[in-house]
């Protein structure tokens, strides 16, 4: 009777410590059985960081990437082809080197930092993403450092800083592949001449990583035209698309050139199997229609989107 019960409760105890993951092609499996590429999506600024601000809708940054982040997690949710964890997933400061150093602590194979953009001269428009430079020098000044280098999160962050430099020349090859998928996708679906091209920068919510991971300026929120699309609940929905596809298509692509983290966490990446972009896409939603408040002038702008 005592071995029955004692038996029955370790039962009763590990079913409660180790929980089933949802469903993976309609069966069950521990979290510990999930073979599923973990992308860890970090949509950016939050709280007190407001990000860039749009004169035209009033909009900003913060609410802007918080409302992507989380449609984009629901539309990979939806599919179960990878597992979605999120930086944040309310309005609240979440300090850049904690965003990083969150894709160790995860587990996370891929790192997906979603951000809007702006400019002086409320001029400029486009899609751009971002690398961490092979051979960093500085901190850019938009990463700013922990806010007290005496502190323990300084600390951390340094040494995950140099563990991650250390690692980067494998995982640079990674990130060069995937960055390559999401630009091809914004020029499939937002249109060339708006690409503003695969860049580095020495950001420090890239900094500390020891994994893929790249950062998306999806559109600039001062520009009296585009800043009206990306308020647009159609034109999301397409950046969100093209986020979606890059991220399920280098989950195999990734496997292959042995970039996760499950793979071959201190190994040289392998090239990629070829992709081009004739491949043949599923139907992308279409444009949103022209707005009926817009100006002659500006309406014509609007239209170059569709070319």
């Amino acid at each position: 009777m005592y071995v029955t019960t004692m038996t029955a409760i370790f039962l009763w105890i590990a079913n409660q410590t180790c929980p089933a993951s949802p469903p993976v092609n309609g069966k069950h499996v521990n979290a510990s059985q999930d073979t599923r590429m973990v992308v860890l999506i970090d949509p950016g600024h939050g709280g007190s960081e407001t990000g860039a601000c749009s004169q035209v809708t009033h909009e900003c940054e913060k609410k802007l990437t918080l409302e992507l982040g989380l449609q984009l997690r629901s539309r990979l949710e939806a599919r179960r082809i990878v597992r979605v964890e999120m930086t944040r997933t309310t309005d609240e400061h979440v300090p850049l080197y904690d965003r990083s150093a969150q894709a160790q602590k995860r587990r996370a194979d891929l790192f997906v930092s979603i951000h809007v953009n702006a400019s002086q001269s409320h001029r400029e428009r486009g899609f751009e993403t971002y690398l961490y430079p092979d051979m960093p020098r500085t901190i850019d000044s938009m990463g700013s450092l922990p806010p007290n280098p005496d502190s323990r999160a300084f600390a951390q962050w340094n040494v995950d800083r140099v563990a991650a430099d250390l690692g980067r020349r494998g995982q640079r090859r990674c990130s060069v592949q995937f960055g390559d998928l999401v630009e091809s996708g914004f020029r499939h679906a937002l249109g060339r001449r708006f690409d503003r091209g695969l860049k580095e920068k020495e950001l420090a919510v890239l900094a500390g990583l020891d994994v893929p991971g790249v950062l998306v300026e999806v559109g600039f929120a001062d520009h009296p035209i585009e800043g009206r699309l990306l308020m647009d609940p159609a034109y999301r929905r397409r950046i969100v698309e093209v986020l979606a596809r890059a991220i399920e298509t280098w989950s195999k692509l990734g496997r292959q050139a042995g970039c996760l983290r499950s793979e071959t966490p201190n190994h040289p990446a392998k090239p990629a199997p070829h992709r081009t972009e004739a491949e043949p896409q599923e139907e992308l939603p279409n444009l949103p229609e022209l707005p009926t408040h817009m100006t002659r002038k500006e309406r014509a702008g609007l239209l170059t989107w569709r070319t």
